[in-house]
């Protein structure tokens, strides 16, 4: 990550964090105390709190040494202390409210709970511990400087006005003709679609893709010296993708491609950051909660702090859904790695998917369908996610968590090491990728799922590479001199 101007931040400790936390908990006690009666939920909540006051040391200190306000290594801590510990504190907050979500660790009226609480909070701290051992210390000095990346703007003239074009056609076959804006702003969490339309499902999506290659062109042309407009056009790019995705409900899509547009702005124009990461945020914000609000029923019923729990607890948290792991492995065993195959095979299957050819390999039964069938007596309804740690404890329970968590943290240091040491666009784009995809679909997703959507709705991206380095091996052969195939700077 290019390192911006040193940021002005004041020293705090993690005793001051603790302190600071055990007093929002007491207020919150001196409100709620009847709900904290069992001496489980009074240690699972402290728990809860320890590790969201670890988690901003890390994060805290990280921006102290390095100035970076927002890169890959801060968005998948915040990722992992949203999905697990803040949802276990809101988990454990208010438990009398009727929004709960689908699986309810505190009243007793699922099944006998003793005990399964805190020991969920544990397998947490295990993830937290194994996740910050695979990251190990990144270096935050800078000794050689970052390579300024290599724009190829034909290229990415092409590639945007390319996938923006077939984008375009598959949103056509998915509605079957070309939707009002009345349709993509009708949100349909279970929208039935055509039989064989499946695959324009993410097709249609790449559009976000065609809008961050047009940016990154704009930025090295037209829009090079005039900050106002480059803003002003990166805002409205923002915005066409979130319409785009509006229709779909799914309200973690618009972060896949506006965390990758982010983290490419900060390596390219850091100056900027700032002012978008706030326009940025209140727009994914406002997508969030139009999102959430279409979803739930009756949401008139509920006190604005029930829904705001609520939120944190299990629609964007997966905290509760530790327990229910707990409960399925006790009645019916680990799986042995039988559901992280899932997401390898489906992404095997993915050409002869497009291509209409039957699969070589049979997909194995995934774990949200397992889910499913436990919370709705069907286990072909595969609406629920149940977060990572479900899917890694269910098949090796807690070495499984363990050493996912640590190869979680090794990909992402690998990816951030990749990320500042190349000159490769397509190559920071795709790390860029692999990390938010980890962020939004692997953590709160399942173990192996967010495979698939990197080489689905991550398909331009790898394009985008495969093309750049062709034309890398083809200006090589041309000059038959390596620098002038790789040297650093533009090609506009």
């Amino acid at each position: 990550m290019l390192k911006i101007q040193k940021m002005s931040l004041p020293k705090v400790s993690i005793p001051v964090l603790i302190m600071a936390l055990l007093g929002s908990a007491a207020f919150l006690l001196w409100d709620f105390g009847e709900i904290f009666g069992d001496i489980e939920l009074k240690l699972a909540f402290l728990l809860a709190l320890l590790l969201i006051a670890a988690g901003a040391k890390i994060i805290h200190s990280y921006i102290r040494k390095t100035g970076i306000l927002f890169d890959s290594y801060i968005l998948i801590w915040l990722s992992f202390i949203f999905i697990y510990p803040i949802s276990a504190a809101c988990h454990l907050i208010n438990t009398n409210s009727k929004l709960r979500g689908f699986y309810d660790m505190v009243q007793s009226g699922n099944t006998a709970m003793t005990g399964r609480i805190l020991y969920s909070l544990l397998v947490v701290a295990i993830a937290f511990i194994a996740l910050k051992m695979g990251l190990g210390q990144i270096k935050t000095g800078l000794a050689k400087p970052i390579k300024e990346l290599r724009v190829n703007c034909r290229l990415l003239l092409v590639m945007g006005i390319f996938f923006i074009c077939v984008s375009v056609i598959g949103k056509i076959k998915l509605f079957g003709g070309f939707p009002s804006l009345k349709e993509l702003l009708a949100v349909d969490t279970f929208k039935e679609i055509g039989s064989g339309t499946a695959r324009y499902v993410f097709i249609s999506q790449w559009f976000g893709w065609g809008l961050i290659f047009l940016t990154v062109y704009f930025l090295n042309t037209f829009l090079a010296r005039s900050s106002g407009l480059f803003l002003l056009w990166f805002l409205l790019a923002a915005c066409a993708t979130v319409i785009n995705l509006f229709s779909s409900g799914s309200r973690g899509s618009a972060a896949l491609f506006l965390l990758p547009g982010l983290l490419l702005l900060q390596r390219l124009r850091p100056k900027y950051l700032k002012l978008m990461l706030v326009l940025i945020g209140a727009l994914f914000l406002v997508y969030f909660f139009l999102c959430t609000f279409f979803r739930t029923k009756n949401f008139t019923d509920f006190k604005i702090s029930e829904y705001l729990l609520a939120i944190f607890d299990w629609q964007v948290g997966r905290f509760s859904m530790i327990g229910l792991g707990i409960k399925v492995v006790q009645s019916d065993g680990l799986g042995f790695g039988a559901t992280l195959l899932n997401g390898f095979v489906n992404t095997i299957n993915v050409p002869l998917t497009l291509l209409k050819l039957p699969h070589l390999l049979p997909v194995p039964q995934s774990v949200t369908s397992i889910v499913g069938n436990y919370l709705m007596g069907n286990p072909e309804f595969e609406g629920i996610v149940p977060g990572n740690i479900f899917d890694f404890y269910y098949n090796f329970s807690l070495i499984g968590v363990a050493v996912g968590y640590f190869i979680i943290g090794i990909i992402v240091r690998k990816a951030i090491s990749v990320m500042k040491k190349t000159d490769s666009m397509g190559a920071f784009i795709f790390w860029s990728y692999v990390i938010v995809t980890l962020s939004i679909c692997g953590i709160p997703g399942t173990a192996t799922g967010w495979i698939y959507y990197l080489a689905t709705t991550g398909f331009p991206v790898l394009f985008f590479w495969g093309c750049e380095k062709a034309l890398s091996y083809i200006r090589l052969l041309s000059f038959g001199v390596k620098k002038n195939a790789v040297s650093s700077g533009s090609v506009c």
